[in-house]
């Protein structure tokens, strides 16, 4: 399946989530709330109808295409279909039964950016951060199914319960998918601003979390880092925007532009929020009530902060994309032990190929790369290659196993 047919496929699915969500704030009275606050379920599910399907396809447009990524595209709508119905249904096994089929396909989710995220190398990069945040919908899902079944999770209550699930929702994976698409876009990911900016995005959720449900002090200086990871990013979109990038735009594009500006310029003030809130928390003092969060803190945060910028973002990341080729590896097969002279004994009697690709150079696309290296690896059959290798501390142990099993079968080990 190319780009452009993953494009239409979701771009159906969000028109879909954005009438739904207009739909649904009209029936909110309709909902059965676990947290008390029929509003932040309105926004949990807007987010799995509109940021989840924007992250999902940010990580199938620059993926390899297989079976996972068919199941992602075409099970989202039960997914997402089972997550706006379970809120209409009271708090119980039915809800929380649908519930499910939305945390089996956070888990698929989570398969598949785990395959890509190890198969790309853990480093901090745009890429990264849309991973990152795709691993939170697993922890969110957990957390909203907990809350939809009525389960007391770790002895908190419903309104924590659910508190959780829209946080790791929204600031964990709306904030992460966010902070990867404008490395995309502005395409200047090795900005040390920047990787900072999305690193304090990325992994500090998960620590506010921690703290929410168990330490304030935790709880403040996770909060502190996750505001100005996002008023940093907010000051680098700014800064790229209107310093090297609106003159040369057309009139449509300016438009998005400005309103990807006017919603990074809001974050800003839903930040202010958080640290006032948590420094409350912190010294037992109530400067922002719980209901003044919600309501202020969490529509702002999400329908003028992470819906427009994911929209924006996800727009203007998609139009040059290209999708990179795949890996021309060799289809080769072999039997137990697979050895040194593996190409001279499977291939003595055909045609096969004599390398492990054909052409090499393709990965590198440069002008010249060492002869030797590309001999190697397109006439593996005819050459022998000597290397010495080290692995970083702490996965020293990890290599001798690899060591050992890879020569019980005659593989190449290499870190």
């Amino acid at each position: 399946m190319n780009i452009l047919r993953i494009n239409k496929i979701f771009k159906i699915y969000i028109y879909l989530g954005l009438a739904l969500t207009v739909i649904l704030y009209f029936l909110k009275g309709t909902i059965f709330s676990a947290s008390g606050y029929q509003i932040i379920e309105l926004v949990l599910v807007s987010a799995g109808l509109i940021v989840i399907p924007l992250g999902i396809k940010s990580r199938i447009q620059l993926s390899t295409h297989d079976k996972i990524t068919n199941l992602l595209i075409f099970l989202y709508p039960l997914a997402g279909g089972s997550l706006l119905l379970s809120v209409f249904l009271q708090i119980g096994c039915l809800s929380g039964g649908l519930s499910i089929i939305w945390f089996l396909f956070s888990i698929l989710v989570l398969i598949k950016v785990l395959k890509d995220l190890l198969l790309r190398g853990i480093y901090i990069h745009r890429e990264t951060f849309i991973d990152i945040g795709l691993i939170y919908l697993s922890i969110g899902a957990v957390w909203f199914s907990a809350s939809r079944f009525g389960f007391d999770l770790l002895g908190f209550s419903p309104f924590i319960v659910t508190l959780t699930a829209i946080h790791f929702h929204i600031a964990g994976l709306g904030a992460s998918v966010v902070a990867g698409l404008i490395g995309r876009v502005f395409n200047k990911n090795n900005f040390l601003f920047y990787k900072i900016s999305g690193t304090l995005i990325t992994l500090t959720p998960i620590f506010v979390a921690i703290g929410i449900n168990s330490s304030p002090l935790i709880e403040f200086l996770m909060s502190i880092l996750l505001a100005i990871g996002i008023i940093s990013m907010a000051i680098f979109v700014l800064k790229n925007t209107f310093s090297t990038t609106f003159n040369k735009l057309s009139a449509l594009d300016r438009i998005k532009y400005s309103v990807l500006c006017l919603a990074q310029l809001i974050s800003f003030s839903t930040m202010v929020l958080v640290y006032i809130f948590s420094y409350g928390e912190l010294i037992s003092t109530s400067f922002i009530s719980y209901d003044q969060m919600v309501r202020y803190h969490g529509l702002f945060n999400y329908f003028a902060f992470i819906l427009p910028s994911i929209l924006i973002l996800s727009n203007l990341a998609s139009k040059n994309l290209i999708k990179p080729e795949k890996i021309p590896f060799q289809k080769l097969r072999g039997k137990r032990y697979i050895g040194v002279n593996y190409f001279k004994i499977e291939n003595s009697n055909s045609k096969s190929e004599k390398g492990l690709y054909k052409n090499f150079t393709f990965l590198f696309n440069l002008g010249a790369l060492n002869y030797s290296i590309t001999q190697y690896f397109e006439d593996t059959a005819n050459i022998k290659m000597y290397c010495k290798t080290e692995w970083q501390k702490g996965f020293r142990l990890i290599s001798r196993g690899v060591h050992y099993f890879g020569k019980l079968i005659g593989q190449f080990v290499l870190p």
